[in-house]
């Protein structure tokens, strides 16, 4: 999906994992370009693409609000990887706030994503990094993973989420990852780290433990406790908490609420380590 005038482009980061060299062809042209990777988050599952010499290139349309469970969708993509004219597959929205955990299609390399729009519609290997458009042709999410044999499953990134993963990409706050001479100086994002293991409970998430030495140890957060709010955001699921650490840069001082397990409140500001992706 392309960002910018000039070419910045949207995909996935599994789509260019193993790529030596980029390239990008605009299929409303037919021309294509080299490109290289500007930077890639492995756990959000988000790349970032700047494809030369290009201009006067159409942005994509992104929805300003949130899917809910019922709304026509239309995943589109290079189903197959056929190339040509991109596939479309229509469908509905089946679930929101998902958690998926992900493989290449011989099993190997998973990876779990949270946050993900559900659909029914057929979106298959190939459709990897296209947007989801919604009845207004606005983009979405972008198709991310499908399950093998039964097409009517598939997932996507919100677009919001992806968007914002890619400004932090865009912004430098990443170290280098060393992405191979085809694709440029590719980075991966550090996102803000807490220090908790984390499980799904009746009123937020829950702390299954603490490491050691962590931001979360240092202000007295214990095993038991449910966290109920970071930097002012509501936390209602794990997913919830994992989304907001992602959008936090390291270093960053948050305010964090909880409950301990004997049920009294806690507040306290705390900095953010590095969790590098």
């Amino acid at each position: 999906m392309i960002l910018t005038s000039n070419g910045e482009v949207l995909t996935n980061a599994h789509v260019v994992s193993e790529a030596t060299s980029v390239t990008v062809t605009v299929v409303t042209t037919g021309r294509t370009y080299r490109a290289s990777v500007v930077g890639v988050d492995s756990r959000a599952d988000v790349a970032v693409l700047q494809m030369q010499s290009a201009s006067g290139l159409t942005p994509i349309r992104t929805a300003s609000g949130e899917v809910d469970v019922g709304d026509a969708v239309v995943g589109v993509g290079n189903a197959g990887g056929r190339g040509g004219t991109p596939s479309a597959a229509p469908g509905r929205v089946t679930g929101v706030d998902q958690a998926v955990t992900a493989t290449d299609q011989n099993g190997s390399a998973p990876e779990t994503l949270t946050g993900m729009i559900e659909t029914d519609a057929a979106i298959e290997a190939g459709d990897s990094g296209g947007p989801l458009y919604d009845s207004s042709d606005q983009v979405v999410g972008m198709d991310t993973a499908a399950s093998l044999g039964r097409a009517s499953d598939a997932y996507a990134i919100p677009i919001g989420t992806a968007t914002a993963v890619a400004r932090q990409i865009e912004s430098g706050a990443a170290q280098g990852s060393g992405q191979g001479s085809g694709q440029g100086s590719g980075q991966a994002a550090a996102h803000g780290f807490l220090g908790v293991e984390v499980q799904d409970g009746f009123d937020g998430p829950v702390v299954a433990g603490v490491v050691p030495g962590s931001p979360a140890a240092s202000v007295g957060l214990t095993t038991g406790s449910t966290i109920t709010s970071l930097n002012g955001r509501r936390l209602a699921s794990t997913s919830d908490l994992l989304s907001a650490l992602s959008a936090a840069t390291p270093g960053r001082r948050v305010g964090l609420t909880w409950v301990d397990g004997d049920g009294r409140p806690h507040a306290a500001t705390v900095a953010l380590g590095t969790s590098q992706s």
